[in-house]
């Protein structure tokens, strides 16, 4: 993506749609080769987090700049399936706004095992 169309300024939604959560993953995922760079682990979180909670980073445009996606297990238990953030968004406090905003989804469920928490 071309980082002219990436606007500085963002909201936090939840994304309920499974292509646009598979789509917004897998730009974000893509833009870390780093971190996944190996297709089919990619490929298997751009398809896992289809059925999760998933959170974006949404500019004015449409664009997402980052995302969280998370599960509960056993009914007490929070995990963050997978998150990223473009790098040309880091240290804009996207990535801590949509922790915060996962967090707040694992107290709202009733976590008891905060061990995300830093």
């Amino acid at each position: 993506m071309d980082n002219t169309y990436l606007s500085k300024e963002y909201h936090i939604s939840e994304i309920h749609n499974q292509e646009e959560k598979s789509a917004f993953a897998r730009a974000v995922l893509e833009s870390l080769p780093d971190w996944f760079g190996n297709r089919a682990s990619l490929e298997e979180y751009v398809k896992g987090v289809r059925d999760l909670p998933f959170w974006a980073a949404v500019d004015g445009n449409g664009n997402c700049l980052g995302f969280f996606s998370a599960r509960i297990h056993y009914g007490h238990t929070g995990d963050i399936y997978v998150c990223g953030v473009r790098p040309e968004c880091h240290r804009m406090g996207i990535g801590r706004a949509l922790y915060d905003r996962t967090e707040h989804f694992f107290l709202e469920k009733g976590a008891s095992m905060p061990w995300w928490r830093h």
